[in-house]
């Protein structure tokens, strides 16, 4: 719903209040016991009391700002960037029932290696954007040389997209709707080696009506080499189904630690038959923690969970994702097919992956952090 105008918020005043006052908004759905993220938005118990009080005082009007109209400016807030890298030609984003992915390879202008502090995916059409990936092609990848650099590349199907990601390239930035891209501290930066190119992964909503977007790539270069190298890393399954009427927690993903490293935050992104998604380190001399519990899931909004202390974890370390599945309450509500669980990329699919960013020192090789 629209909140841009005094009257857009005046006739949605006791919806405003009670999403308030339930914790429904700002949306958060980090389980407070476990953990303390930097990016939490939660409203302070005087600021609920404010609004409490406004809704029930019949919502008076505050004092107009001075300025010509009533609108306000609703243009996202941009990182500085050093370097904006701009797709060539808009995308068009046909009438649709199923949800579209497209590829478009990107050249960088780098002869020389170099190292950012942040990366920002901008869409120009951002209510049609799921999510979207950027990637970074080394020059001795192989991954996607068939396709025309500046082209937007749409897989066939299902199979063709899990054999695209039969690929391990390291990951700039994710973007969802409503999340801020991180700018990362002097001393920390990603490595973007001499000849690389950008891979802009898209993932677009199914639709009514058509639209065109034309993403940027805004960069936040770093003054020389750093003493820490940020890395995303990535797990995911597509070798599990969930049958009809089926509610269950899934086996866990993993991952070994093989070096020292500093997690700065956890990316949990699930489909609707989610609704739970769990992370916990155990160290071998130390003994499990929970890290970070999503619950209730709410698969409409992917959340990153920066922590407010980055958090040093011991080479030897396991790193679990654990997730509940209620394939029951998702038939009983409608909210898919009640059909096997064939894992495809629509939204209503069952999905298995996660991310995190961690911090390693910039002269270990990334293919050594981790056994899976």
């Amino acid at each position: 719903m629209p909140l841009v105008t005094y009257d857009d918020v005046k006739i949605r005043a006791a919806a405003v209040r009670e999403s308030v006052i339930s914790h429904q908004m700002p949306p958060w759905f980090a389980d407070s016991r476990y953990g303390e993220f930097a990016n939490d938005p939660h409203l302070s118990d005087e600021e609920i009391r404010t609004i409490d009080t406004w809704e029930r005082s019949g919502a008076p009007a505050g004092t107009p700002p001075n300025r010509s109209g009533t609108a306000v400016d609703m243009e996202p807030e941009h990182m500085s960037a050093d370097l904006v890298v701009s797709v060539p030609n808009s995308i068009p984003i046909p009438i649709s029932t199923t949800t579209l992915y497209k590829y478009l390879i990107l050249p960088l202008p780098f002869a020389y290696d170099r190292w950012v502090r942040g990366a920002e995916i901008r869409p120009t059409h951002p209510a049609a954007v799921h999510h979207a990936v950027l990637y970074l092609r080394e020059p001795q990848s192989s991954w996607l040389r068939n396709v025309a650099t500046g082209v937007p590349y749409s897989p066939s199907g299902p199979e063709t997209l899990i054999e695209l990601r039969k690929t391990s390239p390291d990951i700039l930035a994710i973007y969802t709707p409503g999340a801020t891209a991180p700018v990362y501290p002097e001393g920390m930066a990603r490595k973007i080696p001499a000849g690389s190119d950008l891979v802009l992964q898209l993932h677009y909503r199914s639709s009514k009506t058509p639209g065109t977007d034309q993403p940027q790539i805004g960069l936040v270069m770093a003054n020389g080499q750093p003493k820490k190298q940020i890395l995303t890393s990535q797990i995911g399954r597509h070798d599990w189904r969930i049958l009809p009427g089926e509610a269950s927690d899934k086996p866990l993903m993993s991952d070994t630690l093989l070096a020292e490293v500093v997690l700065l935050s956890i990316f949990p992104p699930m489909h609707p038959p989610g609704t739970q998604y769990g992370f916990e380190a155990a160290d071998p001399d130390r003994g499990a923690e929970t890290l970070l519990q999503v619950k209730p899931y709410r698969s409409g909004l992917l959340l990153n969970y920066v922590l407010k202390t980055p958090r040093l974890l011991h080479k030897g370390t396991v790193l679990r994702w654990t997730r509940r599945f209620d394939k029951a309450t998702e038939d009983a509500h409608g909210t898919a097919p009640a059909t096997g669980g064939a894992i495809d990329e629509q939204n209503w699919d069952e999905m298995v992956t996660g991310f995190i960013d961690i911090a390693i020192d910039s002269g270990i090789d990334r293919r050594n952090i981790f056994r899976r």
